[in-house]
Order: structure tokens, then C-alpha cells, then sequence
């Protein structure tokens, strides 16, 4: 009995593992991708979500299985547990390669405006730090968990640096109403390539509105304003 218990948690790990690389090719293509606007290669990536979607299946029913079929208990069923939650996050981070890569259709004729070298390093640790966290599951390495939660707290560092137009609202109160302005201009362009048939603008200015109006949000800002 014990022996179809560890023959499941074994196959269960390496599942994991699968799905973890499956992944991490996902969102380091999608990056790619995005900086040489590789529309072919995008597209290959959101087809490619549903091999991420089976690996959730598959591993959520060995989990079920594990905990129907073996009953386990204490540090099994902690085990389980964890796999339950780390396969939901897992798919969370094959959703965003998949919203990265449409971010690449939709922009395929805007420039970038941004620090590339900057944006690179943090998506670089993103990458490493999905394996990172895995493999210390599976081995059960604490150190190498302390490690990866110290790496989070560079990349929010990294995420802080990127994120300037934060603390400049902060510093600046007409910065959040002209931010809402910009937000209130792309919707409305949104709308207008709409009606002349132009779906991939169309498209483009309207996630661009909606994503300023989220971090505005966010911030805080939307309730500031609207007092």
C-alpha cells in the first residue's frame, strides 16, 4: 500500500517539474517574443496554454486520487496540499505567457518606451525563481526555499525601479488626474478605431485603459479623485 503511495508522489513530482519547465519556456518565449514582436511565435504560446491546462488536470487528480485512495496524514497530506496549491499558481503564471503573447499581437506596430534592460533582468529572476521553487519542493531543500523567497524581494525591488510613475504620483498631485486623462483618451480611441473597423487598435488602446484604470485603483488613486 505504502509503495502505491510513493510511486503516485513520485510521479506526482515529476509532473510538477514538467509542467514547471512547460512554464517556464512559456513565459520566457512570451518575453522574447515581445521584445522582437514575434507575432508567429506568440501565437504558438497561447496555443500552447492547453498543454499547461492538461499538466493542472493530471495533477490535480493525482492529488484527489492520493487523498481518496491513501488517506494520508501529517507530512503526506501537507505534501498534497502544497502540490494543490502550487499547480493553481503554476497555471496563473502559464495565463500571464498567454497574456504577455496577445500583448504582442495587439502592440505589434507600437515601439516600446520603456528601460528593456532593466524590464530583462527581472524577468530573467522570474524565470529562474519559478525552477528554483519547484526543485525545493521536491527535494525538500529548505535553504534553497529561504533563497527563493530572498530573490523575491529583489524582484520587488526591480518592480519598485520599473514602477517610478508611482512614487511620482505620490509627489505630484495633478500627476493622477493627468494619468486618468490618458486612461480616459485611450478608451475613447479605443472607440473610435472600433467604429472604423480597426479591431487590433481597437484592442490595444482598450487594454491599455483598462490597465491604467487597474493600477489606479490600486494605488488608491480612483477614490482620491473622485472625493
Amino acid at each position: 500500500m505504502r509503495s502505491k503511495f510513493d510511486e503516485q508522489l513520485k510521479q506526482l513530482h515529476i509532473d510538477l517539474l514538467d509542467m514547471a519547465y512547460l512554464i517556464q519556456d512559456a513565459i520566457q518565449n512570451a518575453m522574447i517574443y515581445f521584445f522582437e514582436a514575434d507575432i508567429n511565435g506568440a501565437k504558438k504560446i497561447i496555443k500552447n496554454d492547453e498543454n499547461v491546462n492538461h499538466y493542472q488536470k493530471k495533477i490535480e487528480n493525482i492529488c484527489f486520487n492520493l487523498l481518496i485512495q491513501q488517506q494520508p496524514v501529517a507530512k503526506d497530506l501537507r505534501t498534497i496540499t502544497a502540490a494543490l496549491k502550487m499547480v493553481t499558481d503554476m497555471e496563473r503564471i502559464g495565463d500571464h505567457a498567454s497574456d504577455i503573447s496577445e500583448l504582442v499581437i495587439d502592440m505589434k506596430d507600437c515601439p516600446i518606451l520603456f528601460n528593456v534592460d532593466r524590464f530583462k533582468e527581472m524577468y530573467s529572476n522570474v524565470v529562474s525563481m519559478l525552477i528554483q521553487s519547484i526543485n525545493a519542493y521536491v527535494n525538500k531543500d529548505i535553504q534553497m526555499a529561504k533563497e527563493c523567497i530572498k530573490e523575491d524581494d529583489e524582484i520587488d525591488e526591480s518592480y519598485n525601479k520599473l514602477n517610478g510613475l508611482h512614487r511620482l504620483a505620490y509627489e505630484n498631485q495633478g500627476m493622477k488626474e493627468k494619468i486618468k486623462e490618458v486612461a480616459q483618451f485611450a478608451d475613447i480611441v479605443a472607440g473610435v478605431a472600433r467604429s472604423e473597423g480597426r479591431d487590433n487598435y481597437a484592442k490595444f488602446y482598450k487594454h491599455l485603459a483598462s490597465n491604467i484604470f487597474q493600477m489606479l485603483n490600486l494605488w488608491g488613486f480612483l477614490d482620491d479623485m473622485d472625493d
